[in-house]
């Protein structure tokens, strides 16, 4: 078996994702430009889950998986939906609420950071920052997911007509924060 080379220059351009540099992508799936579901994500490792074509992806061989962090204010978060994969969440900042089910009043747990919840496929599911401050949450997934959600069901709560309005991708003039060293967790 032959070993293959890769120089530094190329690791660091094809196969290294640094967080300050990371582009997020506030119009990722259509509900984000619902009153209470605006959020930003970055994709790290793969396309995933989202319908902004124009994003940039850092790392785009994702052989098996797809990873991406979430950024959002708090109260905000996603609708119900569900995916044909597993769905995991790990809370970087903050405090979130990962909910399931038909009731996202009765069906969740709590996550604080590094805690992980993962949601089975074909189960209805969604997430919100319930902190004080923005937060960071972690969504590693099995990939293939295919581009624009194609499989997944998203419930909302009337018609979107043209609600999405301008089809522009909305890019943050924000960067998501780099670690804390001396806290020990990434800081908001």
């Amino acid at each position: 078996m032959t070993k293959q080379i890769i120089s530094v220059e190329e690791f660091e351009r094809t196969r290294v994702a640094r967080f300050n540099a990371l582009e997020g992508s506030r119009r990722p799936m259509l509900d984000a430009v619902i009153p209470g579901q605006e959020r930003e994500i970055y994709q790290v490792i793969g396309k995933g889950v989202s319908e902004d074509r124009e994003q940039k992806i850092p790392i785009a061989d994702n052989a098996g998986f797809k990873f991406a962090i979430v950024r959002c204010q708090p109260g905000k978060g996603t609708l119900h939906h569900d995916h044909k994969t597993n769905e995991v969440f790990m809370a970087l900042t903050g405090k979130w609420k990962i909910f399931w089910g038909d009731d996202e009043d009765t069906q969740f747990v709590i996550l604080e950071p590094f805690d992980v919840a993962s949601i089975p496929p074909n189960l209805m599911r969604g997430f919100r920052n319930i902190g004080d401050e923005e937060a960071l949450l972690l969504g590693p997934s099995p990939a293939p997911i295919p581009a624009a959600c194609i499989g997944a069901t998203m419930c909302w709560p009337k018609p979107c007509g043209s609600a999405m309005g301008s089809t522009k991708t909305v890019r943050s003039s924000k960067p998501p924060p780099p670690p804390n060293s001396t806290a020990g967790a990434i800081q908001p």
